[in-house]
């Protein structure tokens, strides 16, 4: 998607309808396996205990180690 952006970027091509069919099938949830989310712990995930945001939560279940990055 992002190098068919590019393409047509730099050949002078119109991009709006390519984008509102992307966030069309966004939307819709057809590229959710081609998404990627990151999102970065500023402290160890144990010392989030007031709340446990979404993130957090998926870095405890992560095989990564604590204070890492997680992609969801």
């Amino acid at each position: 998607m992002q190098r068919e952006l590019y393409q047509r970027l730099f050949a002078d091509q119109p991009v709006d309808q390519y984008l509102a069919e992307i966030v069309q099938r966004v939307r819709k949830g057809d590229l959710d396996e081609a998404l990627v989310y990151r999102k970065n712990l500023r402290k160890d995930s144990d010392d989030y205990t007031t709340t446990t945001p979404p993130h957090v939560a998926a870095a405890r279940k992560s095989t990564q180690t604590s204070g890492a990055s997680s992609a969801m």
